[in-house]
């Protein structure tokens, strides 16, 4: 009656076990021959107990978790081998300083976890079945909540509004993207907590192949830090009074919380505590990013304001024609460069291992930041040099700046997916070398 702890491979390969042993007696699909090779004899299905309450749906939640990876196989064979993901950072016995998350803690919220998994997969219940339109209309809307609350979303938003000219927005979204990968990150990898569908028995049907730490859910907090971000923006320029600007701001960031946690505990990748734990985390973020941002400010001169251009007919002023390499902000530029080359080596390699998208997060996101601090920051440079206000963006900028961000996006994933540590850490400079060039090349020659 003791929940196992271990590898977690264990978990679903018992639950294999399970299902190949119910179809011996006749009460279960048919499954492969070579699934039915790698189990052995299981007598009954184990049950635990949390919180003094007893997981009835163990048994169905096993078999229903069982027939999910083994319709994917390659999914199923990446949780049976999971020593081979650095996602796993408690279970592939190579990162340190990992805790895992307190037992009675896990059994103290048990109860009410439980009950809110229980009713949040009610439309996804395999052995029911998606309950016709209703289901098929749930699982497209937390299929589009989950898309728009990806981590990656923040890495490109920045490059988005510099290619497009507006660099107030960018500097904004940049300070709270930077703050949320770094924050949320933190107790990714340092407090691991089993997925739902991982406990033994399992406390959720598995519908999604997540592997990374259960608390908190980063999800969550990107759905209150990007609508807190969107809100600002719109209200700094579309004003109301003091209470209906909260009003607005508080019923936003409810309603996209609200989506997203029950996307998260409907695909069983967290527990509701895990997005309680979010929402404040996102709260933190969402203050921290705001004063690192007006910190900037104050030290960059703002944008919104065009203080931290210069006039197109000054010397000082970076035009095409005006621009030498004398004129840049040398400084700045080596400075940051090297703090972020620094930056992503330490996160990539042991004993940190901070987090396997370090090369993606460092490479899109920190080539904007050292191009804001190089070329819109007057107060940094001798000559008191920045570049020269943009122009209003076209339609076919608005073009050109989606198709950057995919390519950007694409070469990011493409790096991060390497195995050997050089060739992840070559990509990021590649990316990161691509990316400045073409901020720099664009604003000065194409977008002026």
């Amino acid at each position: 009656n003791a929940e196992v702890h271990g590898d977690d491979s264990n978990n679903v390969r018992m639950s294999v076990e399970s299902v190949t042993l119910r179809h011996r007696m006749g009460n279960s699909p048919p499954v492969s021959a070579a699934a039915a090779s790698k189990t052995t004899n299981l007598t009954q299905a184990p049950s635990t107990q949390y919180g003094g309450v007893t997981s009835q749906r163990a048994p169905l939640l096993m078999e229903d978790n069982a027939q999910y990876a083994l319709s994917q196989e390659d999914e199923r064979k990446s949780l049976l081998d999971s020593s081979h993901s650095q996602s796993y950072p408690s279970h592939d016995g190579k990162q340190r300083w990992v805790v895992q998350f307190p037992p009675k803690w896990d059994r103290a919220l048990s109860q009410f976890d439980d009950i809110v998994i229980e009713k949040a997969q009610y439309f996804h219940r395999s052995h029911l079945g998606l309950r016709g339109k209703v289901g098929v209309c749930v699982e497209l809307v937390n299929q589009l909540v989950t898309l728009w609350t990806t981590i990656e979303v923040g890495f490109v938003v920045p490059l988005f509004f510099y290619t497009v000219g507006h660099d107030a927005l960018a500097g904004w979204f940049s300070a709270l993207a930077f703050t949320t990968a770094i924050f949320t990150q933190i107790p990714k990898r340092f407090i691991y907590r089993k997925r739902p569908y991982l406990c033994m028995p399992p406390r959720a049907l598995m519908c999604r192949n997540d592997r990374t730490s259960s608390f908190p859910s980063r999800a969550v907090v990107c759905a209150f830090v990007y609508t807190f971000a969107v809100v600002a923006a719109v209200l700094h320029v579309h004003t109301f009074s003091t209470i209906l600007n909260i009003t607005i701001m508080a019923a936003s960031i409810f309603i996209a919380v609200l989506l997203t946690s029950y996307a998260r505990v409907n695909f069983g990748v967290h527990f509701p505590s895990d997005c309680a734990a979010g929402v404040i985390l996102g709260c933190v973020i969402s203050l921290v990013g705001y004063g690192l941002h007006a910190a900037a400010v104050a030290a960059c001169s703002s944008c919104l304001e065009a203080t931290c251009y210069t006039d197109g007919q000054t010397a000082s002023a970076l035009t095409a024609e005006s621009f030498s390499l004398g004129a840049a902000n040398w400084p700045a530029l080596v400075t940051g460069t090297c703090v972020s080359f620094l930056l992503t080596i330490l996160c990539m390699v042991p004993p940190l291992e901070f987090w396997s998208k370090c090369t993606h997060f460092f490479g899109l996101l920190t080539p904007c930041i050292v191009f804001h601090l190089s070329f819109l920051c007057p107060t940094l440079s001798r000559t008191y040099a920045s570049l020269a206000p943009p122009r209003l963006p076209y339609g076919t900028d608005w073009l050109v700046a989606i198709t950057v961000v995919g390519v950007a996006t694409g070469l990011g994933w493409f790096g991060r997916s390497r195995k050997k540590l050089w060739q992840r850490f070559a990509f990021f400079v590649v990316l990161y070398a691509v990316i400045l060039a073409w901020l720099v090349s664009w604003r000065l020659l194409a977008f002026k």
